[in-house]
């Protein structure tokens, strides 16, 4: 299932692109507190009932409710990169370093060039991993 996944969906005819469109996009929510030193809840996307050897993996949505000290650190759990909150969230076990990442909110010109929304969606053009109040924004 792993070889028809890269020859159909992420490689060879690139469905995947073909469905979402340039790059692939996974979505974090971090809402922090009044004075912006801790998280207070977090929504991330993460893989219900992974199985590897599977050819497909279904999205769903996690939400939790802190507080966590920062940087709050995610696991990558599935092969196209769903999250998991780490068991050390703060990356202070000497584990591996974390990537930091620097968020940043897309213009509207980014949001049309990663096709975040299709209008309409239909079963090859899906619209992107974002959250439902981000199309409020949306141009």
């Amino acid at each position: 299932m792993a070889f028809l996944s890269r020859i159909l969906y992420t490689g060879g005819l690139s469905l995947q692109r073909i469905m979402f469109g340039v790059k692939d996009i996974e979505s974090v929510e971090i809402v922090l507190d009044s004075e912006r030193e801790r998280g207070v809840k977090v929504a991330y996307e993460t893989a219900q009932d992974y199985d590897p050897r599977a050819f497909g993996v279904k999205h769903v949505l996690r939400r939790v409710s802190g507080p966590f000290d920062l940087p709050i650190r995610f696991d990558v759990v599935s092969w196209n990169h769903l999250f998991e909150l780490a068991a050390d969230r703060g990356g202070a076990s000497g584990g591996p370093v974390p990537e930091r990442l620097a968020p940043e909110y897309f213009t509207p010109d980014l949001w049309n060039y990663f096709g975040m929304q299709k209008n309409p969606e239909t079963a090859l053009k899906k619209d992107r991993a974002h959250f439902e109040w981000e199309r409020h924004a949306a141009p």
